[in-house]
């Protein structure tokens, strides 16, 4: 039987295969089309290929060694929110209505 995982490559590490995964995972990402252009990937690639790839990248220009899943979350909704303010801590109070 033929299963189409991933394995390492010339373009990806065992261990980028391995925290993607484990990225998709842990932030329930779906497979389909879009996250491409986020990730600043060619977007001929589905969501998990990118993320993938993105992961390899991020690797590559030096992810640190520990904590890595959730520098990879943090680093991750960054780049499909860069303006959103769930990266700010402080406590915003918007007038009824909003």
């Amino acid at each position: 039987m033929y299963f189409n995982f991933p394995h390492p490559s010339v373009w990806l590490s065992l261990e980028a295969i391995k925290l993607s995964d484990e990225l998709i995972a842990t932030l329930e990402i779906p497979q389909g089309s879009g996250l491409a252009k986020l990730l600043n990937v060619n977007k001929i690639f589905y969501n998990h290929e990118a993320v993938r790839i993105w992961v390899q990248r991020e690797m590559d220009s030096g992810l640190p060694c520990y904590g890595q899943v959730s520098e990879l979350c943090s680093r991750f909704m960054a780049c499909v929110n860069p303006h959103d303010e769930w990266l700010c801590n402080e406590q915003i109070d918007y007038p009824l209505g909003w």
